[in-house]
């Protein structure tokens, strides 16, 4: 039987939301105007406050790319992914990832944020699998992959296969990874916000830092 390791991204093992830092990056690249930030703002603040879906406020975060070839996307989504966000990976949480590895678990990265950058860290961490929010060559977020949608996603990755979910492992940091780290045998809490403390009540805690 295959055991798994499920990694959440965003507040698990990296600090933060990894779309801002794209919006930013955007910005030091030439891609985004400085003055589209005060756009981004409204626009996150309409997403969090439900007046927009995820899909939408993500596809609109997005919309930039279209204004770019493939080429010029690929070495985009690549040189943020090896330039910001690989020096803020928490190293505790690269460590946890190696280790699964080198025993023989599938490790996958299971993340609301979008497939355009996300897929370019299976290639610079030791990751079998990255299960993202799947975007379009123009920026379009279709689904976002979040709460039960991260479990349809990985049943979906996963059919076929011989899964021992009660010897599988699964980290994340908020309310939203409690419906996948619930099938596994050992979730684990990292970082967690104070909603997740409440709702994942008993389970184990783990704090990571950057060194």
């Amino acid at each position: 039987m295959q055991r798994l390791a499920v990694f959440d991204f965003d507040g698990t093992l990296i600090k933060g939301d990894s779309i801002v830092r794209y919006i930013l990056y955007a910005v030091s690249q030439g891609y985004l105007s400085p003055f589209n930030l005060p756009y981004q703002l409204y626009n996150v603040r309409r997403t969090l406050t439900r007046r927009i879906s995820d899909e939408e406020g993500k596809s609109n975060a997005l919309a930039f790319l279209g204004r770019m070839d493939k080429a010029e996307q690929e070495a985009f989504n690549a040189g943020f992914c090896r330039l910001i966000l690989l020096p803020r990976l928490y190293r505790m949480g690269i460590e946890r990832m190696e280790k699964h590895h080198r025993q023989g678990d599938l490790v996958l990265l299971l993340s609301a944020s979008p497939a355009c950058y996300m897929d370019h860290l299976k290639g610079l961490l030791p990751a079998d699998e990255v299960l993202a929010s799947p975007t379009d060559a123009s920026g379009r977020v279709s689904v976002t992959t979040r709460h039960h949608e991260k479990v349809k996603r990985l049943q979906s990755f996963t059919e076929g296969m011989d899964i021992d979910w009660a010897d599988s492992w699964a980290y994340g940091d908020s309310a939203a990874d409690l419906p996948v780290m619930r099938l596994t045998g050992h979730p684990v809490l990292v970082n967690p916000k104070p909603a997740m403390l409440k709702e994942g009540l008993s389970l184990p805690v783990e704090m990571w830092l950057l060194s």
